[in-house]
């Protein structure tokens, strides 16, 4: 049975009980650095519980995006977490946006399962990113211990880690430069794991998501 988790909050800058948007906050602070080098997502707990359906993607609207309009709302970001992703089945699903002050971070999560690989997506979209550009990804390189090489797909660019002994994949994807995918994979045969997942997201909708909600 899946769950699926949402929250949405607005407060004054203050000390959080929860981790979720302060490691969000930092990990969007290094989006670009994430792209030369990425970093296990850190993790994230959610509060009130519903089920509502999951939107296709659309044009965005003004009362859909936070109440100053400084990230997407995660009712605009669940469309891109879809049902199933290949062979992988969707599970657990969360969501959040949260208003930080002056900062605005929405961030959508899911699960995926296939046999005893499973793999998970992080969506994050923060209004610290607004302007920001993310430079070209790193090298490609090869070791005893991991594989690295640069990863583009439609609407989005980033780099994809292997790491050898514990199987596991990861890719950081900036889209717009601005929103921050990320996917990782448990049980990987290597990089091309994610690499397929992250070829099969429709990023350049989201893409064109972003670039109109940010028009004047």
């Amino acid at each position: 049975m899946r769950a699926t988790l949402y929250q949405e909050s607005r407060r004054r800058a203050r000390p959080l009980r929860r981790p979720c948007p302060a490691a969000l906050l930092a990990l969007a602070c290094l989006c670009a650095g994430a792209c030369r080098a990425p970093t296990p997502p850190s993790p994230s707990s959610h509060g009130s519980q519903s089920s509502p359906k999951v939107p296709s993607p659309q044009a965005p609207r003004a009362t859909d995006s936070n109440p100053d309009g400084r990230s997407l709302h995660f009712t605009r970001l669940l469309a891109f977490c879809p049902e199933r992703l290949l062979e992988y089945a969707g599970g657990k699903l969360s969501a959040s946006t949260a208003q930080i002050g002056e900062v605005a971070v929405s961030e959508v999560e899911r699960t995926y399962a296939e046999g005893e690989r499973t793999a998970k997506l992080r969506i994050v979209d923060t209004s610290l990113n607004h302007g920001v550009r993310a430079p070209p990804p790193g090298p490609a390189f090869e070791d005893q211990e991991k594989i690295g090489r640069p990863l583009r797909t439609a609407g989005a660019s980033g780099y994809a880690e292997f790491e050898k002994e514990g199987r596991r994949a990861m890719a950081n994807l900036i889209v717009a430069d601005r929103v921050l995918v990320t996917l990782t994979c448990e049980n990987a045969r290597g990089p091309e794991e994610v690499e397929r997942l992250a070829a099969a997201l429709d990023l350049r909708s989201l893409e064109s998501l972003v670039l109109a909600q940010a028009a004047p």
